[in-house]
Formats: C-alpha cells, sequence, structure tokens
C-alpha cells in the first residue's frame, strides 16, 4: 500500500522538479519484475507503473542509509511517523534522466531494469529536520496525514506546540463543532447543543473515526456517541485523541430515560459538585415538573441542562437590554400539600405560581442569555425547587 502510494507521488517529479545540469549526480541503476496486466486498464497503464516503480526503488536505494523516525515519537506512533516522514522527503528529490534499460518479456510478467541519475550527496537528515518537517506537514494540511493523526500527535507531545496547527487542520476538514470536545473553555452557543442530548442512527462502522466525528459535528458532546467514539479511537490506536474526548464524553445526559420511564442516576466518577442525594432530589423535582407539565415536552436545553446537572459547556450571552430583574418581580407564593404520597415539604404551586414559573421556562427557551437563566433559577428557589435552582445556578456560573 505504501508503495502504491509513492509511485502516486513520484508521478510528476521529473517533470517538475529535475535536477540542474550542473548538480553532481550519480547513476543508480535498479531491476524488478512487474506482472503482467489482467485488465485493459491495467494494460495502459503498464508502462506507467514500471515507471513509478521504478523511481520508488531508485530512490529506496537514495535513501539506504537514512532514518525517517524522530527519536522523540514513541513505539505507539512509530510506524505511521515513519511512513508519512518517508512520502514527504521522497517527495522532495527528483531524478533525472530516468531510462530503461532493459525489458525481458516472461510468463506472468516482465523483468525491467532502469536507470537514472541522483544527487551524488548522500542526504543529511536529522531529528530536528525530521520534526521540522512533520510540523510544517501539519501547518500546511498534508494528505500525507489526516487532522485525527495531526491532532494525536499534538495531545501526545505537547512540547511540540503543535495543538493550534492541528485544530486549524482538523477544523478544516471537520467543519462542525465536534473540535469544541478538543478545547478547555469550548465556546458554543444554545443552539449547538440541538442534537447533543439525544440518541442518534449510527450506520457506522467501529472502525470510521472520521464518521463518528462528523456526527459529534452536529451534535458536540452526545454522550450516545462518545462511547461509540472513545471505542473506535482506542482500536485505531489513537489513544491520546481518545482520552482527550473522555471527560468532555461525560458532561451530558447525567440522568437517563430508562425503558420503564423511569429516571435513573448515572454514576460518573470524579463529579464532588452534587452528591448522590442531591441528585436524587433532582431527579425528583424533575418528575413533580414534568407531572404538572411546568417544563414543556420539546423544551430541549432546559432538560439538557438538567439531566446534565448544570455542566454543559454552553457559552450564554448576557442580555443587555433585557433590565435588571427586580426582586419583588413576580413573587410567587408557595404551599405545602401532600398528592400522591409526597410529603409536606414537596415544592407544590398555586395557579398564580405555576402560570409564572411556566413563563420563566418558557422565557429561557425562547431566549436563553444568562439573565433569563439566573431568572429561571431564582423563581425555581423561591417555588421550593431547590435542587433544580442550584443546577440552573451552577450552569450560569460554569
Amino acid at each position: 500500500m505504501i508503495s502504491k502510494i509513492i509511485y502516486i507521488v513520484l508521478g510528476s517529479l521529473l517533470i517538475l522538479n529535475p535536477i540542474s545540469s550542473h548538480a553532481e549526480v550519480r547513476t543508480v541503476e535498479v531491476s524488478f519484475f512487474l506482472k503482467s496486466p489482467k485488465t485493459t486498464l491495467e494494460q495502459k497503464i503498464f508502462n506507467d507503473r514500471a515507471v513509478l516503480m521504478a523511481q520508488s526503488k531508485i530512490l529506496d536505494l537514495y535513501y539506504e542509509n537514512v532514518s525517517f523516525l524522530p527519536k522523540k515519537i514513541n513505539s505507539l506512533h512509530r510506524k505511521k511517523v515513519e511512513n508519512i516522514l518517508r512520502l514527504s522527503l521522497y517527495q522532495s528529490v527528483s531524478i533525472s534522466n530516468l531510462k530503461i534499460k532493459q525489458r525481458e518479456n516472461k510468463p506472468g510478467g516482465s523483468d525491467f531494469t532502469f536507470m537514472g541519475e541522483v544527487p551524488a550527496a548522500s542526504p543529511k537528515i536529522n531529528d530536528e529536520l525530521l520534526m521540522d518537517e512533520l510540523s510544517r506537514l501539519i501547518e500546511s494540511h498534508s494528505s500525507f496525514l489526516s487532522p485525527e493523526f495531526a491532532m494525536e500527535l499534538a495531545l501526545a507531545y505537547p512540547e511540540l506546540n503543535l495543538f493550534e496547527d492541528a485544530l486549524a487542520f482538523w477544523r478544516k476538514i471537520l467543519e462542525g463543532n465536534s473540535y469544541a470536545m478538543l478545547l478547555k473553555k469550548p465556546q458554543l452557543l444554545p443552539r449547538d447543543f440541538k442534537f447533543s442530548g439525544i440518541p442518534l442512527e449510527m450506520d457506522i462502522t467501529s472502525s470510521d473515526v472520521r464518521g463518528f466525528l462528523r456526527l459529534l459535528d452536529r451534535a458536540p458532546f452526545n454522550p450516545y456517541v462518545c462511547q461509540e467514539l472513545i471505542v473506535s479511537l482506542k482500536n485505531e490506536e489513537l489513544h491520546s485523541l481518545a482520552d482527550r474526548f473522555d471527560k468532555p464524553c461525560l458532561f451530558l445526559e447525567k440522568i437517563s430515560d430508562q425503558g420503564d420511564g423511569v429516571l435513573k442516576i448515572k454514576s460518573y466518577g470524579g463529579d464532588t459538585v452534587f452528591d448522590v442525594k442531591q441528585k436524587k432530589s433532582v431527579v425528583k423535582e424533575l418528575e413533580i415538573l414534568e407531572k404538572f407539565e411546568i417544563i414543556d415536552p420539546s423544551a430541549w436545553l432546559t432538560k439538557l441542562i438538567i439531566r446534565s446537572f448544570g455542566d454543559v459547556p454552553v457559552n450564554f450571552l448576557d442580555d443587555l437590554d433585557s433590565g435588571a430583574h427586580s426582586e419583588n418581580h413576580d413573587k410567587l407564593l408557595v404551599t405545602s400539600i401532600d398528592l400522591d404520597g409526597q410529603t409536606d415539604t414537596s415544592p407544590m404551586l398555586e395557579p398564580l405560581e405555576f402560570f409564572t414559573l411556566l413563563e420563566r421556562f418558557v422565557e429561557f427557551e425562547r431566549q436563553p442569555t444568562l439573565l433569563s437563566l439566573r431568572n429561571l433559577a431564582s423563581a425555581l428557589e423561591f417555588a421550593g425547587y431547590i435542587a433544580i435552582s442550584e443546577v440552573f445556578l451552577r450552569q450560569a456560573e460554569r
């Protein structure tokens, strides 16, 4: 496979970059056997294949004693990096006066002997040159490597300062919002999360990393896609990239709907802001709000925030024209009613309070700003929904 790629890369060398007639050169001779073509198309390109193979073998001899592996690269990435740098540096050397010396047809194919001239001086390749070339390939968005592998290298070797160029490469190929999961402080808007909290249809093979990332372009931080992506990244030995995605994949959907309609708490490690008791309170309050239809079923952003315990990595813009929220505006009257086994401390609403709290939910969904977010948190707290109020306050402070 590598040889085929080299043939394609080398195809234009004789025309584009001939050696100057004044340069010192040496003649190299190579011989090889090429199988007979099986199709009409193969017959047409048979001689071209012979020329490309000759170029590849001549360059193999020219670089015979050269290592294309930088010392800083560990064993996990060694083979890929070596192949990438070999392809790139092969392209930097041209062959002059390439000609066929001999061709002998044999059963099943032909024996070829080619001659060509390469620079007389041996190539001088060192670690510094290899690392500079690797950096240049990422910066130029070279087709010799994928943006996923470029980012893998940037994350695995932070001392090389490849991240910004790798991120630009990523955003050129993956034009949606998956890039935000690579940043420490993502700056996505509320509308970017419309599909982030729902299961998506994934007709993708487990090895198709790019396919999963394109889904995350549409639905950043979607935990259902994330689970499949992490497995795919590890299978493709992109472990640093998998590690980078691991934490952002746990931001959303800490509460999930089960088949029986019962809300269950997902237990993720490292979350010390809300303990289990607080999370159970959130579940209980959410069930009440949904039971009395205070939360509209289509209010996807509100539900995403609650189910994620205020961990949605979203940038809420403050609505400076909305004016300050008066402490005395839309005051709520709270009463405690024992209903369906609820204790007398369960938050319940009188009709006026119901209407006002519902307005706050609608206001936030229509105009999700920091002001409407804080207004909703205040209304929830005043109505006795303390746990969910803290969720929205946490989201506001995020």
